[in-house]
């Protein structure tokens, strides 16, 4: 008996194997394999997974409709099953890097800026607004003046988890600190050579650079080895972060061993993590996509700079923010992802305007 409950577990097996089918996701020119590209069912927008560093990603059982997004290329929807998909760069025209004998001090980057929250796979925050940042590049400091951010909750969701599996974090729809602490720039940190970035004081291999046939500079760094996954405890839960990747493109003729704070064009940063709430032994899963399109670079003069309001710590996203002078509304704006789209306004309430 227990031999054949042994060859049903075999065959269990192989059936789930040949379920999950693997698929390659390529640039459209077949030369390079998108990487950390975004997995969701076209269905409802939940959460799959990325793709590797190969560009590959396992299909689950029963998985028909997906769609594929990066910043870096056009969003796609395809039906399953396929082996090798390619995808087309994004039609947003990258600005070139400024080149001057002594530059201004101050740079204005008018940016859109798009925030992705899934909870169990499910989406229930999502945050999309035109931001100016300011960078010193002076100081190296770096402030921010919302132009729109219209946020989007799915409270029923966040509701229904948190009397399932316990309260985790997950107010953490906002920019904070983020940008603060995870950029890719020139302070020493790291050090570019051939295609690998490594991290100057270990040198441990962090990430890699490649460049596009457009000559766009993008850079993919690891923030946190996964072999090695972070791990901290706060008022009882405890919370893992598995995966932390960071990647940043730069305009055509931009140098991996040269970057200044201002010449990045294309940002993301993508958290998986899980958290066991207290006294709940059921893990919940949370991914965060933190995405950034610098659409126009602008040098500005000091007096100009000191005039600007700025804002000081969004904190947590309680209401979404409109300026009356819609002077942004001719910038061509990157598309949302339709699986994201469809749920604005229905499972997804966008948050009163203050």
């Amino acid at each position: 008996m227990k031999y054949i409950i042994l060859l049903l577990s075999v065959l269990a097996s192989m059936v789930a194997l040949r379920a999950q089918k693997q698929v390659l996701l390529l640039s459209s020119d077949g030369k390079a394999p998108v990487v950390n590209a975004l997995i969701t069912k076209s269905e409802d927008g939940s959460f799959l997974g990325f793709s590797d560093k190969n560009g590959c990603f396992q299909t689950g059982q029963g998985t028909k409709k997906i769609t594929i997004s990066h910043p870096s290329y056009q969003s796609l929807d395809i039906t399953l099953p396929q082996d090798t998909v390619y995808l087309d760069f994004a039609p947003i025209q990258l600005q070139e890097v400024e080149v001057l004998e002594k530059g201004p001090r101050y740079y204005r980057l008018r940016s859109v800026v798009r925030v992705y929250q899934y909870l169990d796979s499910i989406p229930i925050n999502f945050v999309d607004g035109v931001v100016d940042f300011y960078v010193d590049t002076k100081r190296g400091k770096l402030d921010y003046k919302a132009l729109r951010l219209d946020v989007y909750t799915d409270d029923d969701a966040i509701k229904h988890s948190s009397l399932q599996k316990g309260i985790v974090d997950m107010s953490n729809n906002s920019l904070v600190n983020w940008l603060y602490n995870e950029h890719i720039s020139s302070n020493g940190e790291l050090q570019a050579t051939d295609t690998c970035v490594f991290d100057t004081k270990s040198g441990a291999k962090v990430g890699y650079w490649n460049k596009y046939p457009s000559g766009v500079l993008n850079i993919s760094l690891n923030l946190v080895n996964p072999n090695e996954e972070q791990e901290r405890t706060s008022f009882g839960r405890t919370t893992i972060i598995h995966k932390k990747v960071l990647e940043q493109s730069f305009p055509q003729g931009t140098s991996p061993k040269h970057i200044k704070p201002y010449d990045f064009q294309l940002y993301r940063l993508s958290i998986e993590l899980s958290t066991k709430p207290k006294k709940k032994m059921e893990l919940v899963f949370t991914t965060k996509i933190y995405e950034i399109y610098v659409l126009e670079r602008k040098g500005i003069s000091e007096a100009e700079y000191k005039t600007i309001r700025l804002d000081n710590n969004w904190g947590s996203l309680t209401s979404s923010i409109k300026q009356e002078d819609g002077q942004y509304m001719n910038l061509p704006l990157p598309q949302i992802p339709q699986n994201i789209e469809k749920k604005l306004n229905k499972q997804l309430r966008l948050l009163p305007y203050k």
